[in-house]
C-alpha cells in the first residue's frame, strides 16, 4: 500500500500541497479499510481507480469482499460511544 500511496502522491502532484496530502490521507485510509473489513485474516484484492481529468477528482477504491467489523474495536478501529 505504501508504493500506491507514493504513486498517488505523484498523480496529485498538480495539486496545492495541501490538496495532495489530503488525497494521499483519504485514499489511504480506503485502502486500509479494505485490507481491515473487506478481507479480515485473509487475502483479497481491490482495484485503485484514479482517472485523470483536467477540472475533477476521481479516486475509486473497489473490493469483492465481505463486510465485516474489526476484530477488535478501538483507537483506530469502530467507532465509540460517549454515553
Amino acid at each position: 500500500m505504501r508504493a500506491l500511496r507514493e504513486r498517488i502522491s505523484h498523480w496529485a502532484a498538480g495539486l496545492r500541497p495541501e490538496q495532495v496530502l489530503d488525497v494521499e490521507i483519504a485514499v489511504y485510509e480506503a485502502m486500509a479499510n479494505v485490507v481491515v473489513h473487506a478481507y479480515p485474516g485473509r487475502l483479497g484484492t481491490f482495484a485503485l481507480l484514479a482517472p485523470n481529468r483536467d477540472d475533477s477528482l476521481t479516486v475509486t477504491v473497489a473490493d469483492h469482499g465481505r463486510w465485516q467489523p474489526a476484530a477488535r474495536p478501538g483507537l483506530l478501529h469502530g467507532r465509540s460511544s460517549t454515553r
